[in-house]
């Protein structure tokens, strides 16, 4: 069965410590976006706090948060 789906924590793992996200990672985005994989962001933040990373990665798809 192929792999659909790429599901990413923020904190420490999507984001760096300093709370950005690196050029690798976003590259990483984009070449799962363009081979076709639903990604999904998984944080327990709340949503107030998702807008940035939202507007930094061009996001559309779906986010799990506390």
């Amino acid at each position: 069965m192929p792999i659909r789906l790429l599901a990413t924590d923020l904190d420490g793992t999507f984001l760096g410590h300093d709370g950005l996200v690196s050029a690798g990672n976003l590259r990483g985005l984009v070449i799962a976006r363009a081979a076709g994989l639903e990604v999904m962001f998984v944080t327990g933040r709340p949503p107030r706090w998702l807008p940035r990373v939202i507007e930094e990665t061009n996001f559309t798809g779906m986010i799990v948060s506390g």
